[in-house]
């Protein structure tokens, strides 16, 4: 098969973008679940800020919170690329890590289940940092000279770039499979 011509300039990708709006959604389903019970306790959104550091805390929810948003971090740059690119994407993705956790954190004051913290806060935005510094240095490497991008650009179309994105999914789907209506053939008990 003759491979197709392509464009050899940067694109952006859709992977990437797609990539980090779920990415996205899962940080604000993880730090605002349970989803019941919103209420003012009379705080200010931003109360945990000025708060003193937490007495209580553990390595382990130290470096689960940094760990956390370093793919946000580089995914944002990946997203960014290759409009935005070296400094200022990092620069772009510490800014929108610390507004994003800042709004998980504040919007925490008014889940009951849910503590803010301004530990949190410090820990998931240095763990964006983290990230847009990874994704800077990867982003050669990964969506430049990548090996997967120059066999998709040689065996596939451009357009591939979607069903490639719905193949990828497609483990995230398995994580509560659901059972299929005659899935099992015992339909004798439901008749």
């Amino acid at each position: 098969m003759p491979a197709l011509q392509h464009d050899s300039t940067p694109t952006a990708s859709a992977f990437a973008r797609i990539g980090l709006l779920a990415y996205t959604l899962l940080i604000v389903y993880a730090s605002w679940y349970p989803f019941t019970g919103w209420q003012s306790i009379g705080l200010s959104a931003s109360a945990f800020l000025l708060a003193p550091l937490p007495h209580y805390w553990t390595l382990f929810d130290v470096a689960t919170n940094v760990a956390g948003y370093v793919p946000f971090g580089i995914l944002m740059v990946f997203a960014l690329y290759p409009r935005v690119r070296r400094g200022w994407a990092i620069a772009l993705t510490i800014a929108c890590g610390v507004l994003l956790t800042g709004t998980m954190e504040a919007v925490q004051t008014f889940l009951p289940t849910r503590v803010a913290s301004n530990l949190d806060f410090l820990t998931n935005a240095a763990g964006a940092a983290i990230g847009a510094a990874a994704g800077a240095l990867l982003t050669r490497t990964f969506l430049e000279q990548s090996r997967f991008l120059m066999l998709r650009r040689h065996w596939l179309s451009q357009d591939a770039g979607r069903a490639l994105i719905v193949l990828a999914l497609w483990p995230l789907a398995q994580i509560y499979p659901q059972g299929y209506l005659f899935g099992h053939g015992q339909i004798a008990p439901i008749l």
